[in-house]
């Protein structure tokens, strides 16, 4: 569901998604996903959040993240994302908004759904055809959930509370792997 401002309590978790206007690219370089994640990673030092689950690649975002505190999430994009945009249109010598909305927000209520968010984010490289794999894609948070890479951007509460263990994680992204690429993420969250 969609959030209102005023649903932004301690203990939320939120799934924030945009999408970079007509053929534009969001990150061209290696460089600029680094400095997204910088700069979102220096957000939340300031503001407490939980990371369950991140992807970013050429075109777009997803972040799944728990309010930690009294202060709004979505002000961690708008930190991240003016100081982003604005680095971004300087190197690349343009002008204007880069997203083809504002920041999309939903509110998501049940375990479910989480499990299935965190499972379509990890995904969302290998559907995009961006890599065979998703322990391949650099710009997420899979390679934590799987132990190969222990990164700040990752709180492990999700994987510890729903799966038996990294094994059970990774072969659950298996099972969920040929559903996605047959199915939008509306009707998946519809199932869950």
């Amino acid at each position: 569901m969609k959030i209102k401002q005023e649903q932004y309590q301690e203990g939320i978790i939120v799934h924030f998604y945009n999408r970079v206007v007509h053929n534009e690219l969001l990150f061209r370089e290696d460089k600029d996903y680094i400095k997204f994640l910088l700069s979102f990673k220096k957000s939340i030092q300031e503001i407490p959040t939980s990371v369950y689950a991140y992807c970013l690649i050429p075109n777009h975002f997803h972040f799944l993240l728990k309010q930690n505190s009294t202060i709004p999430l979505y002000k961690i994009f708008n930190k991240t994302l003016s100081s982003y945009v604005q680095r971004y249109n300087i190197k690349y010598t343009r002008n204007g908004s880069i997203f083809a909305h504002p920041l999309q927000s939903k509110l998501i209520v049940d375990d479910e759904q989480i499990i299935t968010l965190c499972k379509y984010i990890h995904l969302n490289p290998v559907k995009a055809g961006l890599v065979n794999e998703p322990e391949e894609w650099e710009f997420s948070n899979y390679r934590e959930w799987i132990g190969v890479r222990h990164g700040e951007l990752f709180d492990d509460f999700i994987l510890k509370n729903n799966f038996i263990d990294i094994d059970d994680y990774i072969k659950s992204i298996k099972e969920f792997r040929q559903q996605i690429l047959e199915k939008t993420l509306l009707e998946l969250l519809d199932e869950a």
